[in-house]
């Protein structure tokens, strides 16, 4: 290979990167915190007017910035290209890399193509290799999320998929450099986590490759099931979860408990255990979703809890699927709840029936950690951990294994104990598919189902039994 002089045949500089946090609970860096110009700066907005300022432009304090990852990049550029007739500015093509060597790596690797092709290179082309896999799953998501086809929150776990994504190198490097390979060994290492990690992760990557290689960036799309050897979604390691519902006893462990001790909140998690409500749902509940009709109580459902591009719990509007909306009507049991619920309502600006004290709406991990400490003290399913106290002890900690969307389980699991059809379930719980229901319960359906057939195993065994003592009578006269 053909040995390259810096400063004649390529330049090589150090430069600073900036990317912005999109959630961070981190107090105010020092810098801007001292500023004289923090109250009416709007620098700190975004990457674009950050620039603006030269204190934050010029910045390198990666561990206090509160509002972008900072890190150092290096560009190799190839020299002596030419100009571009059109524009009769300068061909560029540059590299870069997280170190020195990988830089030049890139910059050795494609010397030869770029120096053969170099009159065919523009501007157009230079921003066309610099295009990464990153570049192209932001721009797709934000374009979805203008377009309303994403909702905030889907927005947020998008982002936070590409941000897993992009700690690879690959993520990083013009895509027409990914090799399937690298892709392959990507997923292949994802399969220590779960099916639902794997298949975000792989969406992403098919739409991304998609997306490439129709506006040409590409020749090959690794994932077209065209491909003659196309990358597929692997399996996970992990087995997935299986439904987990409260048993009838612990259920009514947990009634039995509530109905003697008071919290604020009971009404909630018995809500969700009477109806099979998701808790978002019942979160996000006014008091215009209550249709009455003489003594018949009706809940409409037609939105839920989600969160904003920030990560802020915010009331959507609309529900987590389209099947989502749907009518409960409810029994007496579902109905006494509803009615001290509606009693006790606390005003708020979102008119939702279960608010905080302040008015603002609930998160849904603060439900979840209440239903573990309510579960805990009624007994049911403690496990205990071991913690490390400040003077050096190690204690057992008690604590329960639950979770709220285990009463959506609960309720489910008695609908069939009872004998409840699936397709009656499927509409109840709000599933687009018959299948996710089979899929979610159907074992519990087959356990059921083989004890009502044992009923025929018993109904003919005592019937061949009266058969054999009639004719065994008839023998002896």
């Amino acid at each position: 290979m053909k040995k390259l002089i810096e400063g004649r045949d390529y330049s090589i500089h150090e430069y600073i990167t900036k990317d912005k946090r999109e959630i961070t609970n981190r107090k105010i860096c020092p810098i801007c915190r001292e500023c004289e110009h923090r109250k009416i700066c709007s620098n700190r907005a975004n990457l674009y007017t950050m620039k603006k300022c030269a204190k934050c432009r010029n910045c390198t304090d990666n561990d206090n910035c509160d509002k972008f990852y900072i890190y150092k990049r290096i560009k190799a550029e190839i020299l002596n290209l030419g100009y571009n007739e059109k524009t009769g500015k300068s061909i560029r093509k540059q590299f870069s890399g997280k170190t020195k060597e990988e830089a030049l790596q890139k910059l050795y690797e494609s010397f030869d193509e770029v120096i053969n092709n170099k009159g065919k290179y523009d501007d157009d082309t230079q921003k066309t290799c610099e295009i990464s896999i990153v570049n192209i799953a932001i721009d797709i998501e934000e374009k979805k999320f203008k377009k309303g086809i994403t909702r905030p929150n889907g927005y947020k776990t998008n982002k936070d998929v590409i941000n897993r994504i992009s700690k690879n190198r690959f993520a990083d490097i013009p895509i027409q450099n990914v090799s399937k390979k690298q892709i392959e060994n990507f997923l292949e290492e994802e399969r220590k986590h779960s099916s639902s990690t794997i298949s975000k992760d792989f969406r992403i990557l098919r739409d991304v490759f998609k997306e490439a290689m129709r506006k040409g960036l590409i020749k090959e799309n690794f994932f077209d099931q065209n491909y003659h050897d196309p990358i597929e979604k692997p399996k996970s390691f992990k087995q997935d979860k299986k439904v987990e519902a409260l048993t009838a006893r612990e259920q009514y462990m947990l009634e039995n408990y509530m109905r003697n001790n008071s919290s604020k909140y009971n009404n909630i998690l018995l809500l969700c255990l009477y109806t099979g409500m998701r808790v978002g749902e019942v979160l996000s509940l006014t008091p215009n979703d209550i249709i009455r009709y003489n003594d018949d109580i009706t809940i409409q459902i037609s939105k839920t809890l989600t969160k904003s591009k920030d990560g802020k719990t915010m009331l959507g509007d609309a529900p987590k699927t389209k099947n989502g909306i749907r009518k409960i009507d409810l029994r007496q049991d579902s109905k006494e709840v509803l009615n001290i619920a509606l009693k006790e309502m606390i005003p708020n600006e979102n008119n939702v029936i279960f608010a905080q004290q302040n008015g603002k709406l609930y998160e849904e991990s603060m439900i979840n950690n209440a239903f573990k400490r309510i579960a805990k003290n009624a007994g049911i399913r403690v496990i205990y951990t071991k913690k490390k106290k400040q003077n050096g002890k190690i204690v057992n900690l008690k604590l329960s294994n639950v979770h709220t969307h285990m009463l959506r389980h609960t309720f489910a699991t008695r609908c069939i104990e009872a004998g409840v059809p699936i397709h009656v379930l499927q509409k109840v719980l709000g599933h687009a598919k018959i299948q996710t229901t089979i899929d979610t319960y159907g074992d519990i359906y087959d356990y059921f189902r083989q004890k009502e057939m044992n009923k025929y195993d018993e109904y003919m065994a005592n019937q061949n039994k009266n058969f054999a003592e009639e004719f065994a009578n008839k023998n002896k006269e």
